[in-house]
C-alpha cells in the first residue's frame, strides 16, 4: 500500500494533459493594416517591428518608435509579423499575445527557431499576466497593458542597449 500511495502521489503532482489544457490565443478579426515605414526603410536604419492587432495601440507604439529615432513596421497578424521579422531584421520586436492567424506564442516559437531571427530581442505585451511564460520562451521582457510612457521608454532603452552591445560572440567553457 505504501508503494501504491507513493505512485498515486507521483501521478497527482503532474496533472495529465487534456484538451482543456490547450488555450486559444488567436483572435478571429483581422484588422486593417496600419500605415508604417516599411517602404521608407534604407540600409542602416534601425527598425522596430510591432506585432499588434489593436490598431489604435499599434499607431501609438509606432509614434513612440519614431520619436525614439527608429523606423517602425506594424503587423496586425502573427504570421505577417514572422515574415516581416525575417525580411527586415529589426533591432527589437514588440509582440502582443492575442493575434489573428498565429498567436504570440506561435510567433515566439517561429522567431526562436530561425537562425536569422532568434537573436532579435522580443518584448511581449499583454493585458494578461504572462511574464514567466514569456521569459521561458525567450522574450527578454514582459510588459503589462496598458503600457505607460515611462514603461515604453524603458523598453526602448533596453532595445538600444542590446542593439549597441551585442557582439555576436559566444563563450563555451568545457571541462
Amino acid at each position: 500500500t505504501v508503494d501504491a500511495e507513493s505512485e498515486q502521489q507521483k501521478t497527482s503532482i503532474i496533472p495529465p494533459k487534456t484538451s482543456t489544457d490547450v488555450r486559444n490565443y488567436k483572435t478571429a478579426v483581422i484588422p486593417e493594416n496600419v500605415p508604417d515605414d516599411r517602404n521608407a526603410i534604407r540600409e542602416g536604419d534601425k527598425v522596430i517591428l510591432i506585432i499588434e492587432d489593436d490598431t489604435a495601440f499599434g499607431r501609438t507604439l509606432l509614434d513612440f518608435t519614431r520619436k525614439n529615432g527608429y523606423k517602425g513596421i506594424v503587423a496586425v497578424r502573427g504570421d505577417e509579423g514572422v515574415e516581416l521579422a525575417r525580411k527586415f531584421k529589426p533591432v527589437g520586436i514588440l509582440l502582443d499575445v492575442y493575434l489573428p492567424v498565429m498567436d504570440g506564442w506561435e510567433v515566439m516559437e517561429q522567431l526562436k527557431l530561425g537562425d536569422d531571427t532568434r537573436q532579435i530581442p522580443v518584448h511581449v505585451m499583454s493585458s494578461q499576466e504572462f511574464k514567466l511564460h514569456s521569459l521561458s520562451l525567450g522574450a527578454i521582457d514582459f510588459i503589462n497593458k496598458p503600457v505607460s510612457p515611462s514603461n515604453m521608454q524603458e523598453v526602448f532603452n533596453r532595445i538600444q542597449q542590446l542593439s549597441t552591445h551585442y557582439t555576436g560572440k559566444v563563450l563555451i567553457a568545457e571541462e
